[in-house]
């Protein structure tokens, strides 16, 4: 079985603050109150596993999946890039 890991918490030195008067929106979206850390449920550091016997074929395209007939109606949006992993980059 593998490890549980924790969610990561957010580096606040790297970040931003959260409130700047001088950024107008910042100051109606910023908490009011203190933040509150509490300790991740199982829910939280745990989540399905699924093998690769329960994948369908189009089981990585939601829109051709919902498709059903021919293909979707609609503008189509490609993205590139990559994912950067909070853990890999010490965030």
């Amino acid at each position: 079985m593998s490890q549980i890991n924790e969610l990561y918490q957010r580096n606040y030195e790297l970040h931003p603050p959260v409130l700047v008067p001088e950024y107008k929106t910042s100051v109606l979206r910023s908490p009011k109150n203190a933040l509150i850390s509490l300790q991740n449920s199982l829910s939280e550091i745990t989540g399905p596993v699924f093998g690769q016997h329960e994948l369908g074929r189009l089981d990585n395209d939601l829109i051709l999946n919902y498709a059903k007939q021919g293909l979707p109606i609609g503008e189509r949006i490609i993205v590139h890039g990559y994912p950067i992993s909070v853990a890999a980059d010490g965030c």
